[in-house]
């Protein structure tokens, strides 16, 4: 159903933009509409421009800001596109991954981007059409980005930008930011984002631009197992442009390499995408009625911490077929095995101990007492295991308190308390989550008993027996409140 109303909006959002264009609706245009056609790298430029919707982008914060949400790897990305009166475009940025803080629970992603406009060199003449020499015009930005999955198929986020602007001798600066979000559903991400949320206005000599602040709509989706990747933006420029629109599609032919193209208002592009392990490169051509233009962008990709971790995994792998590998060649020597078993378990690497434990016990021991003591080991090891087991259940059941998820904190302090019946730390904090809960329901008589039970277990608790006697004043003033 979900993938039906995405395909619905799709369709609704291209009929719209087709109407629009057909009926007239993109017009002359305004000072900054140019920066319309453009786009963050050749992928976008060989789609149409589109890709609004498109998550883990560090080039889709052109468009949206919350595009950089998602992003997988650490990644740097450069682009370049001449422009047709002989001038230059380019954009380049870098983006990394961050991990949980204190305020922000969920990853979070920060990106800082460098866009520039040159113009080609034009003859500076007086009113009398004498020469001075020549001047060019400079157009640029540095974008700084921060975008959070506030939910799970939500991401946000938000561009802060500088803009500098310079023509001959003439200079201006001036700070604008953008807005965005992005909705994943079944099959289709939409999106929504705000140009220049605030808008940048630069004054040169005699003249001031303000960019105008533009509407962003977008959709991008997934077809065949991922292989064919469609995206659609509509614009609603602020003055000027009217409604404009993007269309492309990416067909994955293989891991390595995509095909491209696209249409949008004013051009029709095509291109193409090949990923390797640590970069990637697209080209575009772009057919305009100036002339055909070619363009090119790379990225290189760097580790995250997910990758980190990953690499951590096998390398520990590689380093436990390494001991067993030892541990097979000294199997012969029963003092060896039994010194490589202590020693893990000496470093708390309780499973490995297990392991060569019973590896040992497998190979025939000189008397029953050397059987013993390897059965004494291993319920030493069990114990110490579930030890750790219960501790890490125990920082986890604190945290999810913390956080007022009770009926979390209540699971894993059920999970301590099967490991260990009698543990009186996971009572008394079972008896806390439990009042906490009720007073979260407003459920202030079944407060006041979880509380009583917890002094039960620890008699002298202060912040027990303090919260207790500020329960007991309330009721006592306002009687049982809870609800029936």
């Amino acid at each position: 159903m979900t993938a039906r109303i995405g395909i619905v909006c799709m369709v609704t959002f291209f009929v719209s933009s087709a109407a629009a264009y057909y009926s007239g609706g993109a017009s002359g245009g305004r000072p900054g509409d140019y920066l319309l056609t453009l786009s963050g790298d050749a992928v976008q430029a060989s789609m149409g421009g589109g890709g609004s919707a498109v998550r883990g982008s560090l080039a889709g914060v052109y468009l949206n800001p919350a595009a950089l949400c998602g992003l997988e790897r650490d990644e740097l990305s450069f682009f370049y596109r001449p422009m047709h009166d002989g001038g230059n475009y380019y954009f380049a940025g870098g983006g990394h991954k961050f991990g949980p803080v204190t305020f922000l629970p969920k990853a979070s992603y920060m990106g800082v981007s460098f866009a520039g406009v040159e113009s080609a060199e034009a003859e500076k003449t007086t009113l009398l059409r004498e020469s001075l020499g020549s001047f060019s015009a400079k157009e640029q930005a540095f974008i700084f980005t921060f975008a959070y999955p506030l939910k799970e198929k939500i991401a946000a986020g938000a561009n802060v930008k500088l803009l500098s602007q310079s023509v001959d001798a003439y200079r201006d600066s001036s700070l604008g930011a953008d807005m965005g979000l992005i909705l994943s559903l079944k099959r289709v991400d939409v999106s929504f984002s705000v140009q220049n949320l605030i808008q940048p206005s630069l004054n040169l000599k005699d003249s001031s631009e303000e960019y105008s602040r533009n509407l962003i709509l977008g959709a991008a989706g997934e077809l065949e197992g991922g292989k064919i990747r469609p995206v659609l933006d509509i614009i609603r420029t602020g003055e000027g442009s009217g409604t404009l629109w993007k269309a492309g599609c990416s067909y994955l032919l293989s891991p390595v390499f995509a095909l491209n193209a696209g249409l949008n208002y004013k051009e029709l592009s095509a291109g193409f995408t090949v990923t390797t392990g640590r970069s990637a490169a697209a080209y575009a051509f772009v057919f305009h009625e100036l002339g055909l233009k070619h363009m090119l962008s790379v990225k290189f990709y760097f580790d995250t911490e997910a990758a980190e971790e990953a690499k951590l995994y096998y390398s520990s792998r590689k380093e436990m077929e390494k001991r067993r590998d030892e541990l097979r060649r000294a199997k012969e020597t029963y003092e060896k095995l039994t010194n490589a078993a202590i020693e893990y378990f000496l470093t708390d690497k309780y499973e490995l101990a297990r392991s060569e434990f019973r590896e040992i016990a497998m190979i025939a021991s000189d008397t029953e007492e050397d059987l013993e003591t390897l059965f004494n080991i291993e319920m030493k090891i069990e114990e110490k295991a579930q030890q750790q087991k219960i501790r890490e259940l125990f920082t986890e059941a604190r945290e999810k308190l913390r956080k007022s998820d009770f009926d979390g904190s209540l699971k894993s302090v059920d999970n301590i308390l099967n490991l260990d019946p009698g543990n009186k730390n996971a009572a008394l904090l079972r008896c806390r989550a439990l009042a906490y809960r009720a007073l979260n329901k407003g459920d202030y008589a079944d407060a006041q008993k979880f509380l009583e039970d917890a002094l039960k277990v620890s008699p002298t608790d202060t912040g027990i027996l303090k919260l207790l006697a500020r329960l007991r004043k309330f009721l006592a003033e306002h009687g049982d409140t809870s609800p029936q």
